[in-house]
């Protein structure tokens, strides 16, 4: 038979383990449901990059702003600038779920 203090350990172990993998679980919800939204974000930038391009008037003033920004370009960048930050997101994903596994073999 198990003393008390051998009881409250073990019962501590397992409050601890509890609570790593709940807010593991909140993590990968809360990553997928982003990355799902960057993927919404990445189609629509998509499908309106045709609509940008078609208002491809350059006038001498904007050349002096951002070339980047300018209407031809800047359906690229957005659609560049949400890949990366979804790419991001997929990443930390995969170490979330790496971190639960190694949780769930330490525990076993």
């Amino acid at each position: 038979m198990k003393s008390i203090d051998e009881q409250m350990m073990i019962i501590e172990n397992r409050s601890d383990y509890l609570k790593s993998r709940r807010q593991a679980v909140r993590f990968i919800v809360g990553y997928s449901v982003a990355a799902a939204v960057f993927v919404a974000l990445l189609i629509g930038a998509a499908v309106s990059i045709p609509k940008l391009r078609a208002e491809e008037t350059i006038t001498d003033t904007a050349r002096y702003g951002s070339l980047i920004l300018t209407a031809p370009y800047m359906g690229y960048v957005i659609v560049g600038l949400i890949t990366f930050i979804l790419g991001i997101l997929v990443a930390l994903l995969c170490k979330q779920i790496r971190d639960m596994n190694s949780l769930e073999n330490k525990k076993s």
